[in-house]
């Protein structure tokens, strides 16, 4: 588990956190680790996956709720973070409550919220990092890919499946449009 937000001290909104823990089922108990190197900014709402033995983290929304970018992998038999492929600083990696998903050693983006003149600022692209290679590439579908989305659950096995997320948000009343769409994302060889 790493970083996400909690009220501060004085119970306004809000302070983000960077801490990590590991949960042990097998003792029922969890451990603040304490990872060597440079660790990623406090933010929360990020992508979060473990593959093999590494476990990654991309984007989300930090202090001042700026939508954070990076792309990060802790190797865990170091206990280290390591940033990677941050060549230029338009990546994919700069949004907040996406869809992130592996199939094999493909990390997939789909959607998620980045930074804009709107509350919402959705994308509607789908966005894969080929891990052996260190690359991103742009996988927008040419048919019409689902509505951009914040927050839709996501499940896996050589394809991705996906459920709900919301669009909007009304500021006067602070209603959200939820969906129940389910939508499936075959990966190409």
């Amino acid at each position: 588990m790493f970083g996400g937000v909690v009220p501060k001290t004085n119970g306004q909104c809000c302070d983000f956190l960077n801490d990590m823990y590991s949960y042990s089922i097998s003792a029922n108990e969890w451990t603040q680790l304490s990872p060597s190197g440079v660790n990623p900014s406090p933010r929360s709402h990020m992508g979060f996956l473990t593959i093999g033995d590494n476990v990654w983290l991309q984007g989300g929304e930090g202090t001042g709720f700026a939508i954070e970018k990076g792309l990060w992998r802790y190797r865990i038999n170091k206990d280290q973070w390591l940033e990677v492929n941050e060549e230029s600083p338009d990546t994919p990696n700069q949004r907040e409550s996406q869809m992130f998903a592996n199939v094999g050693n493909t990390i997939i983006i789909f959607s998620g919220d980045s930074s804009g003149p709107n509350f919402y600022n959705l994308k509607n692209d789908t966005q894969s990092y080929k891990i052996q290679d260190d690359e991103w590439v742009d996988r927008t579908a040419a048919i019409q890919p689902p509505q951009g989305k914040r927050m839709p659950s996501v499940t896996f096995d050589q394809q991705v499946m996906f459920f709900g997320g919301n669009t909007d948000l009304n500021p006067f009343t602070g209603v959200e449009q939820n969906h129940n769409q389910f939508w499936k994302y075959q990966l190409d060889a």
